[in-house]
């Protein structure tokens, strides 16, 4: 018996049963007292030899093919363990990579800037959506460019950092748009969402920031740059008002910059309101010389966060 790849046996191939004839013969012959034997005897055992030697040379070449049948067989098993282990080391990449994408979606707190709606002719003169939008972003990121503010970014209730970007719709499905579904399902991503359309006296520009209400813009067709830097400070304003109020201050627009944190400190978030009365209070004393009202601001900002207590601490010396 051979041995199978599978752990069973297979029975080799059985030779011929010899004639019994020859055997008689063959047995007579060696016991015979030296009596020759006839001469279709002896034609009949060298018949016989000759099939014994064509039986065992064709058992011989039946055994070189039955080996090389196991050993083809044996490379065919080991492939299949071979493809079935790479299938599941594939399988479990595919399902480590989505449980990774998923986790990454779920940490997503950055800002995406949707291609906004223009009209056809704007499109035609090289100002498609896509184009307003990266002039969206470049507006957003000039604005946080330009606000320097000690706060720890953690602090912020909305805190984009540097993943803003703009999302441009594909034809197709692709791997970005699985990014995409797990992102808008499971994140805490933001989107900018606008539109440019004609009016009587030019353009119009609108923008909106998830649920909050829409501001729209109006000026001359020739000044779309203008109303995008307008729409762009309005999206900071409620989305980062805490920063915009910084970058206000240090271009020099105090009363704005204190309108917009006096209104964060006393209807915002309870998150932000200990930071922002921080802030007012220090705009009382660095800009207006006023020490009882930064005293006064800097205590109501006390006991919100740690951090804005140690900032009220500072208006409070």
């Amino acid at each position: 018996m051979t041995e199978r790849t599978d752990g069973e046996t297979e029975e080799a191939p059985a030779a011929e049963p010899l004639n019994p004839a020859a055997i008689s013969i063959a047995l007579d012959r060696s016991t015979s007292t030296g009596t020759a034997v006839d001469t279709e005897a002896a034609a009949f055992l060298r018949d016989q030899r000759r099939l014994i030697n064509l039986q065992a040379e064709h058992l011989h070449e039946q055994r070189e093919l039955h080996l090389a049948h196991l050993r083809v067989r044996r490379w065919k098993d080991r492939m299949s363990l071979s493809l079935q282990s790479l299938a599941a080391i594939a399988g479990a990449s595919i399902a480590i990579g989505f449980a990774v994408m998923a986790w990454s979606a779920h940490q997503d707190h950055g800002l995406v800037i949707d291609a906004f709606s223009v009209p056809s002719e704007f499109a035609a003169e090289g100002l498609p959506g896509s184009v307003v939008a990266q002039r969206f972003l470049d507006q957003l990121n000039a604005l946080q460019s330009a606000t320097e503010s000690d706060r720890p970014a953690e602090t912020f209730q909305n805190n984009w950092g540097e993943d803003i970007k703009v999302e441009i719709p594909e034809t197709g499905l692709k791997l970005g748009d699985l990014e995409k579904f797990l992102r808008d399902q499971l994140g805490n991503v933001s989107h900018v969402t606008g539109e440019i359309y004609k009016t009587a006296a030019g353009v119009a520009l609108t923008a909106r920031l998830g649920d909050t209400p829409p501001r729209t813009f109006e000026g001359p067709r020739a000044e779309v740059d203008p109303l995008i830097q307008q729409a762009a400070e309005s999206v900071y304003r409620f989305s980062q008002p805490y920063r915009y109020s910084v970058y206000l201050e240090q271009h020099g627009r105090v009363e704005d910059a204190v309108s917009v944190i006096s209104n964060l400190a006393t209807n915002g978030p309870a998150s932000e309101r200990g930071w922002a009365y921080a802030e007012w209070a220090l705009f009382d004393l660095n800009d207006y010389g006023d020490a009882n009202a930064a005293r006064v601001h800097g205590r109501q900002g006390l006991g919100f966060t740690e951090g804005a207590t140690v900032r009220a601490d500072i208006a409070l010396i």
